[in-house]
């Protein structure tokens, strides 16, 4: 006996159900010019120090949560703006989620890793050592984006 069930609703469901289980990561942007080592980049400077500001914590991959940076990049409608930022060695980059979901500013080589930035919130890491850092957001791969610190 056939089932009744018609199959555009099974082929559904399989979609669904395969999407649920995906652990696919994104493949790497580009290698970057110089590879900071967790050290040299996670070590933040003054203008990241958690004891700044009461509400500045430190949190995982070098960032802090709390603080701000003298430079920005907005995280909205699943996008990072500007997409490309050139820094000075030392600068402190804030990354502030104006989207109602998690993101992540997580990069390609290791050396910072900010997450979650939950909607609304910020997290801030500083760029100690010259070279090009290629990001991208953990949850969703598709955003990338890029800090050259000179």
């Amino acid at each position: 006996m056939r089932s009744k069930v018609p199959l555009t609703v099974v082929a559904s469901m399989v979609v669904v159900f395969a999407a649920c289980g995906s652990t696919a990561t994104a493949p790497p942007t580009a290698s970057p010019t110089q590879v900071a080592t967790a050290t040299e980049a996670a070590s933040p400077t003054e203008a990241a120090s958690p004891t700044e500001g009461a509400t500045a914590t430190e949190a995982s991959g070098g960032c802090t949560a709390g603080a701000t940076g003298t430079e920005t990049v907005t995280i909205a409608d699943f996008a990072f703006s500007p997409a490309e930022l050139t820094v000075a060695a030392g600068t402190a980059v804030t990354f502030t989620n104006q989207d109602s979901s998690a993101h992540t500013a997580t990069a390609d080589d290791g050396s910072f890793d900010c997450r979650p930035i939950n909607g609304g919130a910020s997290m801030t890491f500083t760029f100690a050592t010259p070279g090009t850092y290629d990001y991208h957001c953990a949850i969703h791969p598709t955003m990338t984006g890029q800090i050259i610190v000179t």
